[in-house]
């Protein structure tokens, strides 16, 4: 899974490096971290952005929620 200059996850096929999905997450700015949470069968991304959210993102529900808010950007989700 990667951020990027848009507020979109791209995921991709870790062997063959073809994308297989766009997820929009409501971020309103520049996405810095996303990772696949633990546990989660790879179904659940934790994302921060340039507007200091952090996002939990379902993909098998395609639910979004917002989960911390920061004043400042947020660089970097902790695994």
């Amino acid at each position: 899974v990667t951020g990027s200059d848009d507020p979109r996850l791209h995921i991709y096929d870790p062997y063959g490096g073809d994308l297989k999905e766009t997820v929009v997450t409501g971020h309103r700015g520049n996405i810095f971290n996303a990772l696949f949470l633990h546990h989660s069968g790879d179904r659940k991304i934790a994302s921060c952005a340039a507007d200091g959210e952090v996002r939990l993102t379902d993909l098998e529900s395609k639910d979004v929620r917002l989960i911390a808010r920061h004043r400042g950007m947020a660089h970097k989700v902790a695994s």
